[in-house]
């Protein structure tokens, strides 16, 4: 026999499954955020104007006795302006009504109706000026009402200046300025009805876009059907709904049968695809008032509003048919269905056993339709039936969980074996170590540079393990245990127990693990960088060796400067220090300053020992010293920031150096604390071709230099240390 799902009964009004919003609500989100605070303001600023211009009426009033029916008017300004005075404190109260717009209004029109009348007793178009104030209340109502609103109060405006005039019998006043006051009051009029419609467009068009934004809040963007959240949030008002009218309601919880092996075959956008088909396909297929919502990857879930059991059955059984390789594409979905039990009116309840039968279908062959019946009225259910409704649904939790834990063991498993290859086959020390500081895993590589084997360290504690390492590691330990904060490529050198005197240096990297938000360990690796640290020492040790070799040769050449460069060097260390240069540009400042002078080796001998003046052609080949020593260093490979320093130590901040003029920021820094240095240890030392001018000449000389011809930073640092006497030992006084 053929179940017919049977006739809906009748449903209550209720909301669509499109997202609403009041026009009051997205006006108090749009202005202020809060809807009566937004009136309070309004009316406020409504009520004070209007005090105001009652307040400016009385005053006019007693500035002009002479005037006719002073009194009367005078007693109408001072019962307004009283009036206004004493609905201020009601401000707040009446912005909570739901009548505050009507008030509004007819505040306004009340207001136009004064004013006509007291400019009509106050003389009319002959001598009231009280008439301009008929635009007020125009421009009040543009503020927050609609065009409607601001032309109906235009309309009356018009109609009382209109009345004022028919009525002023003995009007004297000339033609054009009664022509001037109309076109004060219609340009008022226009300016308001310009900007009631600019803030009403505006009003709808922020409408539309809150509007926009709220669907798309509550809409899974790869479906467009209902998201997760705003799926269960209309559940529960649904569930509400139904009990208030006493209807029945079930739901469907839809899920694509073996979807993993759909996306490993077919590829992640065929899979998502197939999402927008299902979702398309359940929205077309079942009523308008069902609601289709996506709760999960692949699963989806429908409210059907005043649906009983049998019902649900129907449709859910419709669904698994529709969907059965929808529009050629190779996929299927199961379907479990629950009807609302009362006696536990409970989303979670109705969920829970849409989600039963949904699994009892997957585990009965899949494709297929599956529910469970709990608390359906005229279904008389023994007690054994529960029994063994309960019994379904334990042993569908229960493989659930094992299911649950077969994948993420298998996840495990795959992880560890992965992690094992990579640690046995790399190069990197690698180990973790939980909060006792104990070892959980090293790789081999880690566990022969502390010296042993991997079963040697495993679940021993770190000091246990390596007693000589564990005092240099544990503070960088214990700190990214207590902070956080990972120790990143932490130089550490240490002697080998084995062989004392020769050292070993790692480059350590640690950093800490957590789950669900809690420390757990750390993971430490390693790399042994001592044959590096060797060959960076060799090279050093072959550089200054170089040094000192072209230093002497130029001091060999030039025997009035022995010692100059060695003691320029330590005169520029200094400096650069106090300067706070980072110690590797310190050094290259050390390197370049003591062989600053090495290009005098290009320089005939006898020039360079030649007393007295020299002329301008052997200035001119002492001067190419500077291009001589840097192409010497370039040759033999130095760096290139000694190099520069070579060559622009002669260099002065305003172009007048040589061998290139180079201004400013062109001159290296370190280029400019070596001028400074040579100045003042060749001015302060003698030569046998002139008296040594002193080191005050010398202070005097880079002092009247600082700025133009000097770094000034480094001018006033060298002046300082020769006052603190720290100097002394570099220089002759």
């Amino acid at each position: 026999m053929t179940t017919v799902r049977p006739a809906q009964p009748a449903v209550p009004e209720r909301p669509s499954s499109d997202v609403s919003v009041t026009s009051d609500e997205t006006l108090a989100l749009i202005k202020f955020g809060d809807e009566i605070q937004y009136w309070t303001r309004y009316l406020f600023v409504s009520i004070v104007v209007l005090g105001v211009e009652s307040l400016g009426s009385l005053g006019y009033l007693l500035l002009s006795p002479s005037g006719p029916h002073r009194a009367f008017l005078e007693v109408i300004a001072a019962t307004v302006a009283a009036a206004t005075l004493a609905m201020l404190p009601s401000v707040p109260r009446i912005a909570q009504q739901s009548w505050r717009s009507t008030f509004a209004l007819i505040l306004a029109l009340g207001a136009g109706v004064i004013i006509a009348f007291c400019s009509s007793l106050d003389g009319g178009l002959d001598s009231s000026p009280l008439l301009f104030l008929l635009a007020l209340p125009v421009a009040n109502l543009a503020i927050a009402f609609p065009p409607r609103m601001v032309a109906l109060s235009a309309t009356a405006a018009l109609i009382e200046f209109a009345t004022v005039a028919t009525f002023d019998h003995d009007v004297t006043t000339s033609l054009a300025v009664v022509v001037l006051l109309t076109v004060f009051l219609m340009g008022i009029i226009t300016l308001a009805l310009g900007w009631s419609f600019a803030q009403s467009d505006f009003d709808s068009q922020k409408r539309a876009m809150f509007k926009e934004s709220v669907r798309q809040a509550k809409t899974d963007a790869l479906t467009g059907c209902l998201n997760h959240g705003a799926f269960f949030e209309r559940l529960q008002s649904e569930i509400e709904r139904a009990l208030r009218y006493g209807g029945p309601l079930s739901i469907l919880v839809a899920d694509v049968d073996v979807f993993k092996a759909f996306n490993d075959r077919y590829g992640h956008p065929a899979g998502d695809d197939a999402l927008r088909i299902v979702g398309a396909t359940m929205t077309r297929t079942l009523r308008a008032i069902d609601v289709v919502g996506r709760i999960g990857g692949d699963e989806f879930a429908v409210i059907l509003p005043a649906t009983d059991l049998p019902g649900a059955r129907v449709a859910a059984t419709k669904l698994v048919e529709t969907l059965r390789n929808p529009e050629g594409v190779d996929f299927t979905v199961s379907v479990g269905f629950a009807s609302l039990d009362r006696s536990e009116p409970l989303a979670k309840r109705l969920f829970h056993d849409a989600d039963a039968g949904l699994y009892r279908a997957k585990v009965t062959g899949r494709v297929r339709a599956s529910g469970l019946a709990r608390g359906e009225p005229g279904v008389r259910r023994s007690k054994r039936d529960e029994h063994s409704s309960s019994r379904v649904w334990a042993a569908a939790d229960t493989r659930r969980f094992e299911e649950a834990v077969r994948e993420a063991r298998i996840e495990t498993s795959e992880t560890n074996a992965f992690l094992d290859a990579l640690a046995s086959s790399s190069s990197m020390g690698m180990a973790f170590i939980d909060t006792d500081f104990r070892i959980v895993r090293i790789n081999p590589t880690l566990a022969a540079l502390i010296g042993g084997t991997v079963e040697q360290f495993v679940g021993k504690i770190s000091v246990e393990a390596a007693p000589a390492l564990w005092p240099a590691f544990e503070p960088s330990y214990r700190k990214v245990f207590e902070t956080g904060e990972p120790v990143v490529a932490e130089e550490v050198s240490l002697e080998r127990p084995d062989e004392p005197g020769v050292s070993e240096t790692w480059l350590s990297t640690i950093f800490p693990v957590t789950a669900n938000g809690v420390r757990t360990g750390l993971c430490v690796t390693a790399i042994d960088i001592t044959a590096r640290k060797q060959l960076e020492r060799s090279q050093a040790t072959l550089a200054d060796s170089l040094v000192r070799a072209l230093a002497a040769a130029a001091e060999m050449r030039d025997p009035y400067i022995g010692g100059h460069q060695e003691r320029v060097a330590h005169i520029a260390v200094a400096i650069a220090r106090e300067l706070r240069i980072d110690p590797d540009e310190i050094k290259d400042i050390e390197m370049a300053a003591k062989i600053h002078d090495v290009g005098k080796l290009a320089v005939p001998a006898e020039v360079l020992s030649r007393p007295g003046r020299l002329s301008d052609a052997e200035m001119a080949l002492v001067r190419e010293h500077s291009r001589a020593g840097s192409d010497m260093l370039e040759r033999v490979g130095f760096p290139d920031a000694v190099r520069l320093m070579v060559l622009q130590h002669h260099e002065r901040l305003d172009g007048s150096g040589y061998p290139d003029a180079l201004k400013g920021d062109e001159v290296f820094m370190g280029s400019r604390i070596i001028a400074v240095a040579d100045v003042l240890e060749a001015m302060s030392s003698h030569r046998p071709y002139r008296a040594a001018p002193g080191v005050e000449a010398a202070i005097t000389e880079i002092q009247e230099g600082s700025g133009t011809l000097y770094d000034p930073d480094a001018v006033n640092t060298c002046v300082r240390l020769v006052r603190e006497g720290l100097l002394r030992q570099h220089i002759s006084d």
